[in-house]
Order: structure tokens, then C-alpha cells, then sequence
């Protein structure tokens, strides 16, 4: 088949113009000779910069998400040379244990599902039913059964009996985390529906299922990327609005704490020190005996609000010793500089007296 406008051999060899009509030109019919076209030029696309750069980067995205899946840990070396300086904080053979060792918390009661009501024990904690303290694995194994019935993928509410063992599996390690929220306070919001004001919201919900998942070893590790996804968007989401800002710092400050257990140290640096630049933007470094002042110069210094009660008060002096101590501890972790200078104004806490619980004790 001639190409379009192609001369036949012939008469590109006498350099003679050609019609090129079919099957012969003219004149190799007048010429009684016979008329060939050439073969067509294929023309070979070459791979660019572009495409092998793509590749690369498939490849290389393709290696991420396997090492994300992998449920290894090792510890890394900045963590041996912080147990080394603190002192015995935990078994190395077993990382995830917390580095500071919380009072035994009780893994459960039950769950009146006729009437949606949670009964509560002790400090507030929420007990599941028929699982005993010393049988983590038990609880392990129900929760995971319950996640594979669940898309993550979809960013929707979890049931409430879920959400309930996943956070009874993350308090045990809550202090690892800094998470120094009133226990009461924290399980009595859970059961409140999303759509009320005091609920807490999906970003703290879901930094909590990661911790819990990254915590405790075994069938759940598989489910961290999802739940990293998910406490990202969530995130995200509770910034644009404005939503419950002290429940995106405690839930930042469990992201970050995730990275550096995950050796993702790049990003735990960064969340960590945009965490503790918006806590000052928030004024949680702000002395306070004076939030009690009723002045409008005040309220619109800060991102925050006043404190309605003594309780939100003394949630924020919680949030804003975790937030120090946190930060500080992972820039020694990650060998980056402190996010916290000394003409921050942080050094007023210490003058501030740290809430202890409804038992009077210090959570």
C-alpha cells in the first residue's frame, strides 16, 4: 500500500514526478514496466526523560508501599540513645511498649447496645465485655475480624462498639503518646454522635485507631495505612473549618509520635514543629490567670477562644505540657533543633499547676 504522496521506485530513481495512482503510476503503464512503492517508515517512539522519570517514580512509589505494609520494626538507634540517657523505660526486644509506664488500665466493661449508653468503671475507661486485661490478642483478633467487614478507604464513621475497642487497646499506651486528655472526659464524649458539639472529632477519633493499631503488634498492623490516611484527611479537614482546633493539636501530636516509631523522620519533624508553631498561634504558651480576664483585646490575640469552664482549662494547660514535652523529645529523637525557643514564653507553664484527674490523681 503506497504511503500518502509517495512517488513509486521508479520514478524516484529517473527523479521524475509521479501520480502515484493505483495499482501503477502513468507512466510506468505507459512504460510497460513495473511499478513498486516503498515500504512504509515506521517510526520508533523512543521512551523520553519524562517516561523513564515516571517510571522511576512508580517504581520507587511501589517500594514505599510495601516497606508500609511490612509489619518489622526495629528500634531505632536515636531511641537506644534516649533509653540510654532516661534510664530503663521499657524491654527492647518489644518497642512498643510505652516509654513511660501508665498505671494498669482496665481493658473494659460493657456496652448497653439497647440503649447505646456506656457504662463506665474506674478512671472512665470503657470495658469490653467477656476480654480480660491479660488477653490482648483476644481483643486484637475481634477488632480486626470487625475492621475487614468496614471499607477504610470510604472515610466513614466507624460503629460505635468498634471505636470503643480500639480506643480500649490504645489507653494502655496512651502515655507514650502524650496524650494526657481527662480519661473521663475523653470516653464520656465518645459515645455523643458526631453531629454534637461536644463530640470528639474524627481527627483525635483516628489518630487514636492508629496508635492503636502501631501498639500493639499482630494482626492490626496491617490496617496502619489506612488509618494514617484517614487521620490525615480528618486533619486536614478540622484546619479548613476551624473544628475543634485543641482536637487537631492532640491528634497532630499523635501523628508525629507515629512517624518517629515508624522512623519516618522527615515527616515527623515536620508535624511536629508546625504542631508547636500553631500551639503558639493558639496561645497555649499565654499565662493562664489571664484568660480569665474578660477582654476582647485578648480573645482576638489568639486563635483560641476563652476557656467556658475550669475543664476546658484544664484540658488546654494538658495539651499544652504535652505539646512541649512531645516536641522536645522528638527533635532529640529525629537530631533536629527544638521547635521552641526561650523568648517563646513556654517557661510559664512550669509556674502553672498541672490538673490531676477527678481522683485527684495526675493522669
Amino acid at each position: 500500500m503506497p504511503q500518502k504522496r509517495s512517488a513509486c521506485l521508479q520514478c524516484q530513481r529517473h527523479k521524475v514526478k509521479c501520480d502515484a495512482s493505483k495499482p501503477s503510476c502513468s507512466r510506468c503503464s505507459r512504460l510497460e514496466k513495473d511499478c513498486s512503492y516503498p515500504a512504509p517508515i515506521v517510526k520508533h517512539h523512543w521512551p523520553t526523560a519524562t517516561a523513564a522519570l515516571e517510571a522511576r517514580v512508580l517504581e520507587a512509589e511501589m517500594t514505599i508501599h510495601k516497606l508500609t505494609l511490612s509489619s518489622t520494626y526495629d528500634i531505632s538507634l536515636a531511641s537506644k540513645r534516649l533509653l540510654e540517657k532516661i534510664g530503663d523505660l521499657g524491654d527492647l526486644s518489644r518497642p512498643r511498649r510505652p516509654l513511660y509506664a501508665a498505671e494498669s488500665v482496665q481493658l473494659l466493661t460493657s456496652l448497653d447496645s439497647a440503649n447505646g449508653e456506656a457504662q463506665r468503671e474506674g478512671r472512665g475507661v470503657l470495658l469490653l465485655q467477656g476480654v480480660s486485661a491479660e488477653e490482648p490478642e483476644s481483643v486484637q483478633k475481634v477488632v480486626a475480624q470487625e475492621l475487614l467487614l468496614h471499607d477504610l478507604t470510604k472515610l466513614e464513621e466507624l460503629p460505635l462498639s468498634l471505636s470503643i475497642q480500639l480506643i480500649s487497646l490504645f489507653f494502655p499506651y496512651r502515655s507514650y503518646y502524650f496524650f494526657q486528655m481527662d480519661g473521663d472526659q475523653f470516653m464520656s464524649r465518645i459515645i455523643l454522635p458526631p453531629s454534637h458539639p461536644n463530640s470528639i472529632h474524627p481527627c483525635l477519633l483516628n489518630a487514636c485507631y492508629l496508635a492503636a493499631c502501631a501498639s500493639n503488634e499482630g494482626c492490626l498492623t496491617e490496617f496502619k495505612p489506612y488509618f494514617v490516611h484517614r487521620t490525615r484527611y480528618f486533619l486536614q479537614q478540622a484546619l479548613t473549618l476551624a473544628d475543634r482546633t485543641t482536637h487537631f493539636l492532640w491528634g497532630s501530636l499523635i501523628l508525629s509520635i507515629f512517624y518517629v516509631q515508624e522512623q519516618r523522620l522527615v515527616e515527623c519533624v515536620t508535624v511536629a514543629a508546625t504542631t508547636a508553631r500553631f500551639a503558639l498561634a493558639c496561645g497555649l504558651n499565654f499565662p493562664y490567670e489571664s484568660w480569665k480576664e474578660d477582654s476582647a483585646s485578648q480573645r482576638k490575640e489568639f486563635l483560641l477562644p476563652r476557656p467556658e469552664n475550669k475543664a476546658e482549662m484544664d484540658d488546654r494547660i494538658r495539651l499544652a505540657h504535652s505539646i512541649y514535652v512531645g516536641c522536645q523529645v522528638l527533635a532529640f529523637l529525629c537530631g533536629s533543633s527544638p521547635p521552641f525557643s526561650h523568648h517563646d514564653g513556654w517557661s510559664q507553664l512550669w509556674d502553672t499547676n498541672f490538673p490531676g484527674d477527678q481522683d485527684g490523681k495526675v493522669s
